[in-house]
């Protein structure tokens, strides 16, 4: 096996062009690359076995996620994975109102987001609580407790 390091679009142009066999990707769903490949050839995504989810889930931030089934086409069942969230990270000196704020827009307006990215139909706003495996800005633990989103 040869493993190659590419960004999203190289590494899909690769395998389109039968240059690459396999792809490992670390994006939001769907991903656009992955669209694009799937629309040219036929593709099989693999579930991880449950003793790798398992173990990678030990670590804080990642947890079990299973892709529904239909993401891309051909994929006709649900695919076994890993997830973490996506986060946004700010300085540590930033005020705590400022950050305050910057969670509280965003979870106001969390219904509009699935409009911009599909995988954020998949997502409540309370999951913007979940342990990040990185602690979370002062700011935002208050909002998130305000919520009932953290104890």
């Amino acid at each position: 096996m040869k493993v190659q390091f590419c960004s999203f679009e190289d590494a899909a142009q690769l395998m389109v062009d039968g240059h690459l066999d396999a792809l490992l990707f670390t994006t939001a769903f769907p991903a656009p690359s992955i669209l694009n490949v799937s629309s040219q050839q036929k593709l099989k995504l693999l579930s991880l076995p449950d003793d790798k989810v398992k173990a990678m889930t030990r670590f804080r931030g990642v947890e079990a996620y299973t892709l529904p089934a239909g993401l891309y086409r051909g994929m006709d069942a649900p695919v076994k994975t890993v997830a973490s969230r996506t986060h946004i990270i700010v300085r540590s000196d930033m005020p705590d109102e400022v950050a305050y704020r910057i969670v509280k827009v965003i979870a106001e307006n969390f219904g509009r987001y699935p409009g911009i990215l599909k995988s954020m139909q998949y997502t409540k706003a309370e999951e913007m609580a979940k342990d990040a495996g990185i602690p979370f800005h002062p700011g935002a633990l208050k909002y998130y407790k305000e919520r009932g989103w953290i104890k």
